[in-house]
């Protein structure tokens, strides 16, 4: 998978942050959280030159020099550059979720309204198919007796996952969880209209549904202390 820069934001730990930096001093926690920042916005590490490292940190080559002993404790030098561990594995996590989102909507576009799969998707979805196609075992099927002469089957009509229910309209929806943010109300529309989709099933309390999947995200994205990184 090609590496991409992070979106304009980036997770920050605060209990994890200042148990980690509680004896730096204003300034230090200034530059060390401009440097995190660039650290996400590059996607990596950071190059270990003073120079660059103080433009980042919008302070003078001398005054970097002074704090530096400080923010070496985060950072570990490697190939003359500056390793954050924490920060790499929070990239990582990030970026994989995104291609779930994204490989979770090309799949529902896909089987509803036959859009092909964007080439970055093709492998996986190739493995996808290639893993369900082993699971299913070899057998001989039956030829199915014939019908009645005046039997006509009908095929079964697929319905959504939420239809019969207002999850399709955003005001409905919005209006359901009024404690909610806008861009998480948006988020998890976006899910439930995504999983309406890719599945056949059907909810007789979609609220409810959405309300459980949301709080299994939340505890199982609870984050665990770790020493680098707030």
């Amino acid at each position: 998978m090609a590496k991409e820069s992070p979106d304009i934001w980036m997770p920050l730990y605060i209990g994890d942050y200042l148990s980690d930096t509680m004896h730096l001093s204003l300034m230090e926690h200034g530059a060390y959280l401009m440097l995190l920042m660039a650290y996400w916005k590059k996607g990596g590490p950071l190059p270990a030159d003073d120079k660059k490292l103080s433009a980042i940190c919008r302070i003078s080559i001398s005054e970097f020099k002074e704090l530096r002993p400080a923010l070496e404790e985060f950072f570990a030098e490697r190939d003359a550059e500056w390793v954050n561990p924490r920060a790499d594995k929070e990239i990582k996590k990030w970026g994989q979720m995104k291609d779930d989102r994204g490989y979770g909507a090309a799949l529902a576009n896909f089987k509803k309204f036959g859009t092909p799969i964007p080439e970055k998707y093709a492998e996986r979805h190739a493995e996808r198919n290639a893993g369900r196609n082993a699971d299913t075992p070899l057998s001989v099927t039956p030829s199915p007796s014939p019908l009645p002469k005046k039997q006509v089957s009908s095929p079964k009509k697929k319905k959504h996952a939420f239809e019969d229910s207002p999850i399709f309209d955003k005001a409905t929806f919005r209006a359901a969880f009024p404690d909610w943010s806008g861009d998480k109300c948006r988020e998890w529309y976006t899910r439930a209209v995504e999983y309406s989709g890719a599945n056949g099933g059907r909810y007789l309390d979609w609220k409810l549904a959405i309300q459980g999947w949301e709080r299994k995200q939340s505890a199982n994205e609870k984050p665990k202390k770790e020493k680098l990184l707030g």
